[in-house]
């Protein structure tokens, strides 16, 4: 079973990701405010977080540079958000591993977590 870490404040969204995860044999965190997640280093290791792009405070750019910096420079990271500029940013910016768009189709977000945890393995 693996850990995967979900950050995203749209509270119904979250509980959707979570919910469809977790029916696909993973352990899942869900995370609705960024600076909660930096304080994971002293719990359970995520194998893959799930990011949002748009968050209270950060940007889900800057979370990841946190996250890159403080503990977890090798764990995937996929970025999720409604905004083309702002996954066209985390694309280029080397901290994702990949990108799903919102509004996804739930078979392509199993599909690109279970890819890269896969790759991870």
């Amino acid at each position: 079973m693996c850990r995967v870490t979900v950050v995203d404040d749209e509270p119904a969204l979250l509980e959707v990701m979570c919910l469809l995860l977790h029916d696909e044999g993973h352990e899942v965190a869900g995370i609705g405010h960024p600076n909660l997640v930096l304080g994971l280093q002293a719990g359970p290791r995520p194998d893959l977080f799930l990011i949002d792009q748009m968050l209270p405070g950060m940007t889900g750019l800057d979370l990841a540079k946190q996250l890159r910096m403080h503990g977890f420079p090798d764990t995937p990271m996929i970025a999720i958000s409604a905004s083309t500029s702002l996954l066209l940013q985390a694309a280029t910016s080397g901290l994702f591993q990949d990108t799903v768009a919102k509004p996804f189709e739930l078979e392509e977000l199993v599909g690109c977590v279970d890819r890269h945890l896969h790759d991870a393995a």
